[in-house]
């Protein structure tokens, strides 16, 4: 009969009870979409972002640096001398230095000039093998998926980082050999070749590239500079690459935390380059999105707080409707402990429909939010994680809501039985 009397209640004012719940909904989900959101984001970039020990690149934005070369999300800042990557990889207190070189795109999609060293940290292939001469590339699997390029698919690269940044480089042919499973990272959304073939597209060589016994034609080699030189190159940011300036970053791996510190020190005597720790960097950056954090957590408590408020008014204005109603309840034989129970049970399932509603609505907005950030950056995040801090939310937002049925209720209770049955 309880049961009967609450859902008769809610049900005969639909309107002002929906309002209601929709407004517990669009708190809870504001608080649950940016405290997920936001500890997801911060989880996965700097996990990302831990592989290396060290970042070298030219100077400039620290953060833009990171962005560009371990995210490629941003456009790099300029190219480095190839000396520095030579010197790096002779040094002992080094375990791996990675080299990264890009300028051009396939349909949008970057094309990382690299070294197979790259794919030894979580890096699985789905199809295929790694690159092994000029023009091989290993692609990502949505770069796979979006293009439709599979195994033995060819294709010409285009200048710039966009699609729509320069002209196609027609007579130099990429072979995709291999097909990355996905990773969840940035690495999805990005086409890997070796070096040599960023600088070969480029027409651009290296000694360091030729075999033993194998001389250059200085004659071809200025020639081949000089026809490129008037080519603004998108990897430098100031004009033309020469055979100096092959490398748009490198990516380091120490032996230890105090070479670390050394390589880095050292690195950073040079005028023309930085050495930053990613890691670092980019929790500096994130320490200055939680402001943002912050502020809109904040509007959402407030929507909570406001929530509240409507739900006291509803149940308020509903106590004061239904005294004859209740009256009936108590003529029937509900004790006062009963009534009083009543109107708290009927405020604290309002509470749960709107709590439960916004935590549901909000994984599913998370969900698709993941879809589209994997997508375009490659970066994983996914509907079914919940945070520690999302139960909280749900209990403060139902105990506030069933702290405001408390006054009606206790109107209820002290309401004469005979009085509004006359």
């Amino acid at each position: 009969m309880i049961l009967q009397f609450i859902k008769t209640n809610i049900l005969s004012k639909k309107l002002r009870n929906f309002l209601t719940i929709f407004s517990i909904l669009v708190s809870v989900m504001l608080i649950i979409m940016v405290q997920n959101l936001t500890a997801q984001l911060k989880s996965n970039v700097v996990e990302n972002a831990g592989t290396y020990d060290i970042l070298v690149g030219a100077n400039g934005s620290a953060t833009q640096l990171v962005l560009s070369s371990m995210f490629y999300y941003d456009n790099p800042i300029g190219n480095i001398n190839i000396s520095y990557y030579e010197n790096l990889q002779k040094d002992s207190r080094i375990v791996k230095v990675v080299p990264i070189g890009m300028g051009d795109n396939y349909n949008g999609y970057k094309i990382i000039g690299t070294s197979t060293d790259f794919f030894d940290d979580g890096y699985e292939l789905k199809a295929g093998t790694l690159f092994e001469k000029e023009g091989d590339v290993v692609i990502g699997s949505t770069v796979a998926r979006a293009t439709g390029l599979s195994i033995g698919s060819t294709f010409s690269g285009m200048h710039g980082l966009t699609e729509s940044g320069g002209h196609e480089h027609a007579d130099f042919k990429y072979t995709v050999v291999g097909i990355l499973a996905q990773t969840k990272t940035p690495s999805d959304t990005v086409i890997y070749t070796d070096i040599q073939s960023v600088w070969a597209v480029h027409g651009l060589e290296h000694d360091h590239d030729h075999e033993e016994g194998e001389e250059h034609d200085e004659e071809t080699l200025m020639a081949e500079e000089m026809e490129h030189e008037e080519e603004e190159h998108t990897t430098s940011g100031h004009g033309t690459t020469s055979s100096e300036d092959l490398i748009t970053a490198l990516l380091v791996k120490t032996t230890s935390l105090a070479n670390q510190v050394l390589v880095t020190n050292e690195l950073s005597k040079n005028a023309d380059i930085q050495a930053i720790n990613p890691a670092a960097t980019l929790r500096r950056l994130l320490v200055t999105l939680n402001a943002g954090e912050v502020i809109v957590t904040l509007v959402a408590y407030v929507s909570i707080f406001l929530s509240v408020i409507v739900l006291f008014t509803t149940m308020l204005s509903a106590s004061i409707e239904r005294r004859k109603d209740i009256s009936i309840l108590r003529a029937l034989g509900a004790n006062r402990k009963t009534v009083f129970l009543t109107i708290l049970l009927e405020t604290l399932i309002i509470a749960l429909i709107g709590a439960i509603l916004g935590f549901v609505i909000a994984h599913l907005a998370i969900g698709i939010a993941g879809n589209y950030t994997a997508v375009n950056y490659g970066i994983n995040i996914s509907g079914f994680s919940v945070q520690t801090s999302e139960i909280f939310v749900l209990i403060g937002a139902v105990l506030l809501s069933v702290l405001a049925g408390i006054i009606p209720a206790v109107m209820v209770y002290r309401t004469d039985a005979t009085k509004y049955l006359k």
